[in-house]
């Protein structure tokens, strides 16, 4: 599928129903951008390339549809879901080609500024691009960094946060679902598609205010959520909550004031609770004060014990800046597990002749009775281990972030073999 050779973005759905999805970060044809673990992630026409082995390796796909760790990070993991899972639906996948050019978009993002946010909601086709359809709108959103917290083996003294002191900031959840902005009279993804919800989700959304959250339906359901959500006529939307953390409005306003007035709305979600426990469908995020890094490292617990993917970190007293700030940060730690090599795939390119990848299954102690669930391992391996991989039988260690709806994990990195099991 065709990437916009503007900004790369990418146009998919039925005809008649196409949404646009941007990447997190824009990068010009030709452009790299070298990743702290050292590789190189470039940009062409029609696709990216990274030069880690992950990338390298994935010979089983066309370029096209490669991607890796170091790509989800930079340019989004849901942009990458898109754009890699391209096949099924090549044919709804249409381009759409724009009459305006960057600056154009610019200009229309600069038109959400602060002092224009009232007068945006109460006449919604005011800001419209000259190519854009009624049912598109983008909004410039508060987006988050990533907390610069160790990942990896460490001593068991060490904290898991002890790069960045987090006391006075404040903890909530990272739900796994999709960004919406309620504009007072409906609820947009963060690249300007319409959330088709129904007139009965949006009654008890205010007409006075606009809202920012998360439309999320359980932890470990993204993919699940994102198809309904996107379905025009989807009967699941009662699994669906608004998890709302803000109202850009006050955007001036100490953020603790602006969750006063979510508060005053909306029941409050309970940090880390069940889903079971959520009998209406919108919720005020609850908002934990962080007492220092070992009640982080708790609080995180909490939450990866529960299913959950993670936690936010947001900055007392902090404003809506519609950018990626520094007073908001996501933390979405690494997970480890063990795995049984039980083959090899042969490397291609620069790394034929050695080993590509190591097949591998799952492992549980707990969990013996469940079918093992087959997945490659090419993360992670340096050149030795390429020549000389653990011998069949091997038990490895390797690190991921979270599960597929497969159950498969996702971004595996090889951290080592385990010699006690």
């Amino acid at each position: 599928m065709p990437l916009d050779p503007l900004d790369a973005s990418i146009t998919t759905g039925p005809v008649g129903e196409e949404c646009t999805i941007y990447p997190a970060r824009t990068m010009d044809v030709g452009a790299r951008v070298e990743t702290h673990s050292g590789f190189t992630v470039q940009r062409f026409t029609s696709h990216y390339s990274c030069s880690c082995p992950a990338w390298r390796c994935d010979t089983g796909k066309n370029v096209r549809y490669r991607t890796c760790e170091h790509l989800a990070d930079i340019l989004g993991e849901e942009y990458e879901r898109i754009r890699t899972n391209c096949d099924s639906q090549a044919e709804h996948c249409t381009p759409k080609k724009r009459a305006c050019g960057m600056e154009s978009w610019r200009a229309w993002d600069a038109n959400l500024s602060p002092s224009h946010s009232k007068r945006s909601r109460a006449s919604p086709t005011a800001y419209k691009s000259p190519s854009s359809s009624s049912s598109e709108r983008p909004f410039s959103f508060l987006l988050a960094s990533t907390w610069p917290c160790e990942v990896g083996p460490r001593p068991a003294s060490e904290s898991l946060s002890s790069r960045k002191d987090p006391t006075g900031w404040w903890i909530s959840e990272k739900f796994d679902g999709v960004r919406a902005w309620w504009d007072g009279e409906t609820l947009w993804s963060r690249r300007g598609q319409m959330w088709h919800a129904p007139p009965w989700f949006t009654a008890p959304l205010p007409s006075h205010m606009s809202l920012d959250g998360e439309l999320w339906i359980d932890r470990g359901l993204f993919e699940h959520t994102s198809g309904v959500c996107r379905a025009s006529n989807s009967d699941e939307w009662h699994r669906v909550k608004y998890m709302v953390f803000d109202a850009p409005d006050g955007c001036i306003e100490p953020v603790e004031d602006r969750w006063g007035r979510i508060r005053a709305l909306f029941p409050v979600a309970r940090f880390g609770e069940p889903i079971a426990r959520h009998t209406h469908h919108v919720y005020a995020v609850e908002q934990v004060r962080c007492h220092g890094p070992s009640h982080l490292d708790a609080l995180v617990h909490q939450v990866l014990s529960a299913g959950g993917e993670g936690v936010m970190l947001r900055a007392p007293h902090s404003v809506y800046e519609r950018r990626r700030s520094s007073t908001l940060y996501k933390w979405k730690p690494f997970l480890d597990a063990e795995a049984r090599v039980i083959g090899y795939e042969q490397g291609q390119n620069g790394a034929a002749g050695l080993v590509g990848s190591l097949v591998c299954e799952t492992y549980s102690q707990e969990q013996q009775d469940e079918s093992p669930k087959r997945f490659c391992v090419g993360s992670g391996l340096t050149q030795f281990l390429r020549q000389h991989p653990p011998p069949i039988g091997t038990m490895i260690r390797y690190h991921y972030s979270g599960l597929s709806s497969q159950g498969l994990p996702r971004f595996p990195r090889y951290a080592g073999t385990r010699v006690d099991m």
